[in-house]
């Protein structure tokens, strides 16, 4: 049992025979009257968000959520601005469906929009794949453009090999691999000139 009063953040819980997490949660002493707990709470299964208030010594049956790694697969296609960024919107709903934190899931939706632009723009598309496990979110770009002559130069802010074409268009401003570290905990870079590039990113839950 876990009592409302040590409610956090990600912590699972059933209720009226449905399984909650909690988004957010607020520890209220108003001036009169008792003391309570505001929280937003997440079906883990249809992911509808409410609000509620609980009374901080209110218990409930924890609940403890097993994943099994799950990997989604997608197609990016480089002949299509428009459609840059549909793979990193269908993650996102993927993530908010398995319970992922909020947190973990800007990370995940800002550095696969980053890395699925610089496939369109570079190497006219590729694949990507999402794997979700227990303790991290692995997430795979691979494409057969023209490779990265210099990793180092290329992560540095600002730095652009885009055409004044797609400049034009608001995209290629030299932020697509830097921000890609900036919002996981880990990227690995592959590439060969001529060949293509595969970057490894992981985001820890």
């Amino acid at each position: 049992m876990i009592s409302a009063g040590e409610f956090r953040n990600g912590v699972t819980f059933e209720q009226d025979g449905q399984v909650l997490q909690v988004v957010e949660f607020q520890h209220v002493k108003p001036g009169k009257g008792a003391a309570f707990v505001r929280t937003k709470t997440k079906n883990v299964i249809t992911g509808s968000v409410v609000e509620t208030s609980y009374n901080p010594t209110a218990k409930f049956p924890q609940a403890f959520i097993e994943r099994k790694d799950v990997t989604f697969h997608f197609d990016v296609d480089g002949a299509d601005f428009s459609s840059a960024g549909e793979a990193s919107v269908k993650v996102k709903k993927k993530l908010r469906q398995l319970g992922v934190s909020p947190d973990v899931i800007r990370k995940v939706s800002i550095a696969m929009y980053e890395g699925e632009i610089n496939m369109v723009i570079h190497a006219e598309g590729g694949v990507a794949d999402v794997t979700v496990t227990d303790n991290e979110v692995v997430i795979v770009l691979a494409d057969k453009g023209p490779g990265i002559p210099d990793v180092a130069l290329a992560m540095k802010e600002g730095y652009s090999t885009a055409r004044d074409n797609i400049r034009a268009l608001g995209f290629g401003a030299g932020m697509g691999l830097p921000n890609m570290k900036k919002y996981t905990d880990s990227m690995k870079i592959d590439t060969e000139v001529g060949v293509g590039t595969t970057i490894t990113m992981t985001v820890n839950l």
